[in-house]
């Protein structure tokens, strides 16, 4: 960008101020309000100079006689491409940006919804989806309430890596355990709770056996020991 800033007076001064080249300094504005490289407060300097680039620009290149003089019909077409490619750097640069805070946005919604640890839903989130899935008309979801036993145990005698590490096994058997359509969140410790929209009664306890009986073959090596645990 500081090649392409300097290069331009050059050319403006070469084909003249119509040949439209000083219009490529109307994309470095947005480079400049929104780089993360430049410290917040040099950024009003920045915008001041490049404002005072392009008038001290103009006021010097205007008058001048071209050093190429070239015919109106040339210079126009130069002109219409500089224009054309600004409006693309700058269409491009939106584009970035617009993507850039897609993705800014995305990871704020993923740290608000997910457990940091288990990577499932939090207690907020499952909340949320709850209240969506008892709306009037909807058919009403079946919950497992699911609790580890004696964790306290294993992060008292193991530590709490050890407790941590016992809580990503079983999350991850959780989700596989599960039909397809149900939605496993922590809720809180060692507490998960399973929605499972559309389920009745008989289907839910099927499915909570399941979940039971495949958290007892859960084998978590920690330290030279290998801790088992039950829900």
């Amino acid at each position: 960008t500081g090649v392409q800033t300097c290069a331009l007076p050059i050319s403006v001064r070469t084909l003249g101020w119509d040949s439209g080249f000083h219009l490529y300094l109307l994309v470095a504005a947005p480079v400049v309000m929104v780089s993360g490289r430049l410290w917040p407060g040099f950024k009003p300097t920045a915008m001041v100079a490049l404002v005072s680039l392009y008038l001290g620009l103009e006021h010097w290149a205007r008058p001048l006689v071209p050093l190429d003089v070239v015919s109106p019909q040339v210079l126009s077409w130069v002109r219409g491409f500089n224009t054309v490619g600004t409006f693309g750097l700058l269409a491009f640069l939106a584009h970035t940006y617009l993507r850039l805070v897609r993705q800014a946005e995305a990871t704020m919604h993923q740290l608000a919804t997910t457990d940091p640890l288990t990577q499932l839903l939090n207690r907020r989130s499952l909340r949320e989806q709850a209240l969506q899935n008892v709306a009037p008309g909807v058919s009403r979801p079946a919950f497992i309430l699911a609790d580890l036993d004696h964790f306290k145990r294993i992060n008292d005698q193991h530590g709490h890596a050890a407790g941590d590490a016992v809580l990503v096994a079983v999350s991850a058997a959780l989700s596989q355990a599960v039909r397809e359509e149900d939605i496993v969140a922590r809720w809180g410790g060692e507490e998960f709770l399973i929605m499972m929209p559309g389920a009745d009664l008989d289907t839910a306890t099927a499915v909570a056996e399941r979940l039971r009986q495949t958290v007892a073959t859960i084998h978590v090596p920690v330290s030279g020991h290998v801790l088992q645990v039950s829900m």
